[in-house]
């Protein structure tokens, strides 16, 4: 029982680990550095010129 339990605690260790970087790159990224890559692969798939 006790190595399973430690197991399972690392295992949710690095979850939230996971869970915390994955906040911090959100919270940081320029969102607007996206904008021509988006308007690009919309534009493409409806054909028509899109901009954001």
């Amino acid at each position: 029982m006790q190595r399973s339990r430690k197991v399972l605690s690392w295992i949710a260790g690095i979850v939230l680990a996971l869970v915390v970087v994955l906040l911090i790159v959100a919270a940081t990224f320029d969102w607007n550095r996206m904008k021509p890559f988006i308007g690009d692969k919309v534009s493409q798939a409806i054909g028509r010129p899109f901009a954001i």
